[in-house]
């Protein structure tokens, strides 16, 4: 069973009230889930309730302060890892197949678009070196197009930015459904529970411990 902590129930009561005093309430619930141990950035990208409220939610991780400068958590490396028994896909999002040595051991995520993080000041040089033709070559070549993390059995340290894209994909308890309906699934078919398991990827809290607390999602 998957079980994530309920997050921001009493929303309701600071829905159309000022923004100050909803940012409050968001960044106190951050707290108090990781007091709890709970994953904090899953339970950010899990909810499902109110666009607001996973916004600025997100902000307030990222930037770790409220308006009073408090911090949200204690500065922390991300650590994410494959759930027990899980069976990453053995291609990458490009498609390629996967060493023997990483095959069904060893997800490859994607996390960006290598050339994306160029802006205005970069040189057109380089711009060019990421255009579409120049990309399409690349992909047709076998080599990268996108930036990649890999993620195994054992924790690995990513950036925030890095662990939401990955836990938005990949996260426990994130998507709707555990597994993918397998690919030779059609309406009218029973579901056999063999498709790919979306639950992929754990975050590791530094406070986790046992917590039996009301959930907002559970398998």
């Amino acid at each position: 069973m998957i079980v994530l902590p309920e997050f921001c129930p009493d929303w309701y009561r600071v829905d159309g009230r000022a923004a100050a005093e909803q940012r409050a309430y968001i960044a106190s619930e951050l707290r108090r889930i990781d007091g709890e141990g709970a994953p904090l950035l899953t339970v950010c990208v899990a909810y499902l309730e109110d666009d607001r409220v996973r916004q600025i939610a997100h902000e307030l991780l990222v930037r770790n302060h409220d308006a009073e400068g408090e911090a949200i958590y204690t500065p922390r490396a991300w650590r994410l890892k494959l759930v027990e028994g899980g069976k990453p896909p053995l291609v990458d999002p490009q498609g390629r197949q996967l060493p023997a040595n990483e095959a069904g051991k060893v997800l490859v995520a994607k996390v960006g678009v290598l050339g994306g993080e160029l802006d205005a000041s970069a040189d057109s040089r380089e711009v060019m070196q990421w255009g579409a033709e120049k990309r399409d070559a690349r992909a047709r070549q076998g080599r990268d197009i996108y930036r990649y993390v890999r993620i195994g059995r054992e924790p690995v340290e990513v950036s925030i930015t890095d662990a939401f894209a990955i836990l938005r994909q990949w996260g426990v308890g994130v998507a709707q459904r555990e597994r993918r309906r397998p690919s030779a699934w059609r309406p009218g078919l029973i579901d056999d529970g063999t498709g790919q398991l979306n639950w992929l990827v754990e975050e590791i809290s530094p406070n986790a411990r046992a917590a039996n607390k009301p959930t907002s999602k559970a398998a």
